[in-house]
């Protein structure tokens, strides 16, 4: 063929290759891709693609790599067919031989290229562990993702900057919805910054118009009265309401319940009710923690009674208690010494087979223990220990609590701390 002239082409020259590979012939297939300077052709993303299976099959696995990261080099860019990413990362490692920065960003671009968002993200993350990003490997991930809709794996990227960047997503019209207002906010909250989750709520409500979802509203009222910035939280459920959000969200009764709750360990009855009332007109049903919320906040208030009256007229509605229903009752008739009638509410809290845990049983010890009966508060931890009740630190300063109020009774004290050691050997 040569001798008459005919010089080959890059497709007879990759089909000899593969056909050389295939005959075991090696040496003579790279002797070919050699050759294919002598032509004047320049390889194609299947002549490598031969090539590197030949390597693979060889287990030739540092020649594979240097094959790899040449291909950029002549300007051939990989196809999808060329990141088998997974066995090539592996089988580097296996030798010893780790992927530097240059080799991270060529597998990601090219994940990247053929949509395979999921491996980008994954080589990207074990990436960190070892070799620092730059701003080649976030320009490549970026772009793709937000055109993909990962825009939650992008702020993972991206955390340090992820105003900057929710803005400029927002601004150029690529996500217009409240979602990307969850992400910042969930974001920012966990960096206790919620200030600047309620600014940036502010912007891109009133400067984007954007319109938050529930759950923005949820988020950012949960933040703002998590450090205690309650009037702030207040202004933004009144803004929620101004808004007209529909009633048709998990969110709707997760935010009552974040309400309530303030009102309730405000000593705010009225108000808790009155919101209560509110959440009822709207159509939305409460839930076992919006009772439990509504009674544990008329025991703080001194109504214990009232309490009482709530939780068996929830009862005969065919409401199940929890234990957060119970706690606060028992803690309230515990401090106003009425010791029987929280005895009897724990004995129905069994007969309803809701079974008590340990903040239940603190509630117990500590409400005894004040009231001087040492040998009830020393029976209910023996019941914690056969019942394989692990106890937390509240226990163990309610312990201490109970032989400091035994005052000078050295005999009794001794006792107890006796008895203490044996139950701590048993438990640990």
């Amino acid at each position: 063929m040569i001798g008459d002239g005919c010089n080959p082409d890059v497709i007879v020259i990759n089909s000899l290759i593969d056909t050389l590979y295939k005959d075991g012939l090696s040496k003579e297939a790279w002797n070919m891709f050699r050759k294919m300077n002598e032509f004047k052709l320049v390889p194609t993303v299947v002549t490598y693609n031969t090539l590197l299976a030949g390597l693979r099959n060889d287990s030739r696995v540092q020649e594979r790599f240097k094959l790899f990261e040449s291909m950029k080099e002549c300007g051939c860019p990989p196809n999808t067919k060329t990141f088998n990413i997974a066995s090539m990362l592996y089988e580097m490692t296996e030798i010893g031989c780790f992927p530097d920065l240059f080799t991270y960003n060529t597998l990601i671009y090219g994940l990247v290229k053929v949509s395979r968002f999921f491996e980008a993200f994954w080589l990207f993350h074990r990436m960190r562990k070892t070799v620092n990003p730059d701003c080649i490997t976030l320009y490549t991930l970026l772009p793709g993702a937000v055109k993909a809709g990962s825009i939650e794996d992008a702020f993972k990227v991206v955390e340090e900057h992820a105003i900057s960047f929710a803005e400029r997503v927002v601004s150029l019209g690529l996500r217009k919805n409240g979602s990307i207002m969850v992400l910042v906010i969930k974001l920012l909250s966990k960096k206790k910054k919620s200030l600047d989750a309620h600014k940036l709520f502010e912007k891109f409500t009133k400067f984007f118009g954007i319109r938050p979802t529930l759950e923005v509203y949820y988020h950012l009222i949960n933040e703002l009265l998590d450090i205690h910035l309650a009037e702030l939280a207040w202004d933004v459920y009144k803004e929620m309401k101004n808004a007209g959000c529909a009633a048709d969200s998990q969110y709707d009764v997760y935010t009552y319940n974040l309400l309530l709750d303030d009102l309730g360990n405000s000593g705010k009855v009225n108000e808790l009710f009155e919101i209560y009332n509110e959440m009822l007109h709207r159509g939305i049903e409460p839930d076992k923690i919006t009772h439990s919320i509504l009674i544990s906040g008329l025991v703080k208030s001194n109504k214990v009674e009232k309490a009482l009256d709530l939780y068996y007229d929830l009862i005969s509605g065919g409401f199940s208690p929890t234990p957060c229903t119970y706690g606060p009752l028992i803690d309230g008739f515990l401090k106003l010494k009425e010791l029987d009638e929280a005895k009897s509410l724990f004995e129905e809290m069994i007969e309803y087979e809701c079974k008590p845990h340990c903040a239940i049983y603190n509630i117990l010890i500590n409400g005894y223990g004040k009231a001087g009966d040492i040998n009830t508060a020393r029976d209910l931890f023996d019941i914690m220990v056969n019942e394989v009740i692990r106890l937390d630190l509240k226990s163990y300063a309610i312990l201490v609590d109970c032989c400091c109020l035994m005052g000078k009774n050295c005999r009794l004290t001794g006792s107890f701390l006796k008895w203490f050691l044996r139950f701590y050997q048993k438990m640990y």
